[in-house]
């Protein structure tokens, strides 16, 4: 049994995976024809019915066997956590993909583990050793080593793509964990 759920697990993450790199591309073709609010709307509606049934399993599973309810507050700081996050930070990139390019977007993706390291240390007092600073180093350099992206093409200080830069800047902002969680 050990090993079917380890598979599930590694297609669960195979799956979230190709959904997060299809992104910058499906919202530049989705967007056009839909518009920004619905291209937002729809996968956020279909993420939460796709997790509901993964939800109530898991509870079942729990020591209460699905019979505990969850507190009101959570509930509520939920509900906060995906309105004020990632519904913002999908709005944000579609409506800045649609003003600047994918190429952009996806660049300005990448600074999220340096976004994620600065409210660390801002929410949580983290410190960064030496030993961070060297790793957090060699990931960049690999990431950008294997994102592909044509350097010719960013044109991040265009006039055109100001509006739409900043609005995917501010969507990986959007991402990161809001200071209710900690």
């Amino acid at each position: 049994m050990p090993k079917l759920s380890r598979l599930r697990d590694w297609t669960l993450l195979l799956g979230c995976n190709l959904i997060w790199a299809s992104q910058f591309v499906m919202v530049k073709l989705v967007q056009a024809q839909m518009g920004p609010v619905f291209a937002t709307f729809l996968p956020i509606s279909l993420a939460t019915l796709l997790l509901i049934p993964i939800v109530r399993r898991e509870r079942q599973r729990g020591p209460a066997g699905g019979r505990s309810r969850l507190p009101g507050r959570d509930i509520l700081e939920f509900i906060l956590i995906g309105a004020l996050g990632q519904v913002v930070a999908q709005l944000f990139i579609t409506w800045g993909v649609r003003l600047s390019n994918a190429s952009n977007a996806g660049l300005l993706m990448l600074t999220l583990p340096i976004s994620t390291a600065v409210m660390a240390r801002i929410f949580l007092g983290e410190r960064m050793t030496n030993l961070r600073w060297a790793s957090f180093a060699l990931a960049l350099v690999g990431v950008l080593q294997c994102s592909g992206i044509n350097w010719k093409e960013l044109k991040f200080a265009s006039s055109g793509f100001l509006q739409g830069t900043l609005m995917n800047f501010l969507s990986v902002n959007a991402r990161l964990p809001q200071p209710a969680q900690f």
